[in-house]
């Protein structure tokens, strides 16, 4: 199995890995989350591919899916905050 980058998320249930979309094709981005959604690999219940700069996600299966899209939320939120400069006290 290749390298990939992910975050693993349960936003209220499901755990969800996320995986970024760097243009697989559907057929390719459902056989990475199959052999990443082993228990023995990474586990989780559902995968998507997000595409953070035009905040989109697809899923796995294709499917539309309330908890992944809270994960998606929760991490353009958290990638937003640590885009944001630090300050620091004097």
């Amino acid at each position: 199995m290749p390298a990939l980058t992910f975050s693993k998320w349960s936003p209220g249930g499901n755990t969800t890995l996320l995986f970024p979309d760097v243009g697989q094709r559907p057929a390719e981005q459902a056989r990475l989350a199959g052999l990443a959604l082993d228990a023995a690999i990474l586990g989780g219940e559902q995968a998507g591919f997000v595409n953070l700069p035009q905040g989109k996600l697809r899923m796995a299966g294709g499917e539309f899916c309330v908890n992944a899209s809270r994960a998606v939320g929760a991490l353009l939120a958290y990638t937003a905050q640590e885009r944001k400069p630090r300050s620091g006290s004097a």
